[in-house]
Order: C-alpha cells, then structure tokens, then sequence
C-alpha cells in the first residue's frame, strides 16, 4: 500500500473544511452528440462507441424527421452525405440554420471525395466510413476541439 504525500493529502477537501469544496472541480454536463445517417447498422456501432466514450447520443435515421430534433441543442453534429433524397450538405445548411454555430462533419462510405476547402462553412471536415468508427469519432472530437478553442478566443 502506497502513501500520498502530505502536500497532496492537504489539498483534498474534508468535510469539516468547506473552503475547500470550491476547489473541487464542477460536474460537467456531458457534451451532445447529433448524429444523422439512414445506415442502421454503421449507426449502431458507432452509437455504440459514442456512448461508451460518455457522451450524449440522438440518432436519426430519416431526414424527414430533423425538424424535430432542430428543437434541442447540440455541441457536435455528425451526418452522413448520402441521405437518400438529400444530402448532407444540405443537412448541414438546415442545423446552422435552425440550430445556429455548431462544428459539425460530414461522413460517407461512398467513394466521393470533398477537399476540406470544397466544404460549405458549415461543415469542419469530411470523413469516410472505412477508416472506421474511432477515426471518425476522433475527428469529430477534433472538429468540436478546434470549434470550442475558437469560440473562446472570441472572449480572450
């Protein structure tokens, strides 16, 4: 059994030392996370992983029902390109609409290719599916990384 040091020890609150429950750092709303692809199968494995990683998950399957979900808020939006009748170009258009600012990135198992700067200025980045489900979270993550350090020089 290890010791903690005494200057470590000192700094943990006790119950008698209320001062220091300010130190304590703030519980943390979970950050959440839209995700929209007509794809039941890759969507169930990455929720699946989204979850795990404790984020906030809404999943929609049909466009048809974004305005619904238009309604909540969102830190993060990751859509599919291909969406049947739409696509996600215009997906992304209709959330920074109705949703205002918010980093989101497109997806696809097609073999189409969009460079970064192809992109409308709604949308960080565009991934394909193959690279698997932890590569495009993790650009996702990075896409809301880059997009709240952004925000936050606007108040520097």
């Amino acid at each position: 059994m290890y010791a903690l040091p005494y200057e470590i020890l000192s700094h943990f609150p006790t119950e008698t030392d209320h001062e220091n429950y300010l130190d304590c750092p703030a519980e943390v709303a979970p950050r959440r996370i839209l995700l929209i692809d007509d794809n039941e199968v890759y969507t169930a494995i990455l929720a699946e992983v989204i979850l795990m990683r404790g984020f906030e998950l809404q999943v929609i399957h049909d466009h048809s029902d974004i305005d619904y979900f238009c309604k909540a808020e969102f830190d993060l939006a990751i859509v599919d390109y291909d969406l049947g009748r739409t696509n996600g170009e215009r997906v992304a258009e209709l959330l920074y609409s109705t949703l205002g600012p918010l980093p989101i990135i497109l997806i696809s198992d097609t073999s189409k290719t969009i460079s970064n700067r192809g992109l409308i200025p709604e949308v960080h980045d565009f991934v394909h599916k193959s690279v698997g489900v932890e590569v495009v979270l993790e650009s996702a993550l990075d896409a809301l990384d880059w997009w709240v350090f952004n925000e936050n020089k606007k108040y520097l």
